[in-house]
């Protein structure tokens, strides 16, 4: 019976979206133009998240480097292992924040 229930509900919630797109009193032209606005919002949101979280994240890497540099053993190429880990953070951060960007953008483009 709940499967009914979920059921009759998004049949009622894909009504009620149909019946306020056209209902609407605003062109096209206006609806995409706050689709544009809600889309930089969003995206601002997201790198504005991205700069805080790589701050806090940057400060992490940089102590844990140390940590990791003295727990190494003490040979000529010390300098190497703290350094790979930067190296390693750093690449992360690049892929996280070229994902947050597909991301926001690939769902603008499918709400268009």
């Amino acid at each position: 019976m709940a499967n009914s229930d979920n059921l009759a509900y998004d049949q009622n919630r894909e009504g009620d979206s149909e019946t306020l797109l056209s209902k609407s009193k605003k062109s096209p032209d206006e609806i995409l133009a706050k689709m544009n606005d809600i889309a930089l919002k969003i995206s601002q949101g997201a790198t504005t998240f991205l700069v805080a979280e790589y701050s806090f994240l940057a400060l992490f890497t940089l102590g844990f480097a140390v940590v990791v540099h003295l727990c190494a053993s003490p040979t000529l190429t010390t300098f190497y292992t703290p350094v790979a880990f930067i190296i390693g953070s750093l690449t992360s951060i690049i892929c996280g924040f070229i994902g947050m960007r597909a991301a926001v953008y690939s769902n603008v483009r499918t709400t268009k």
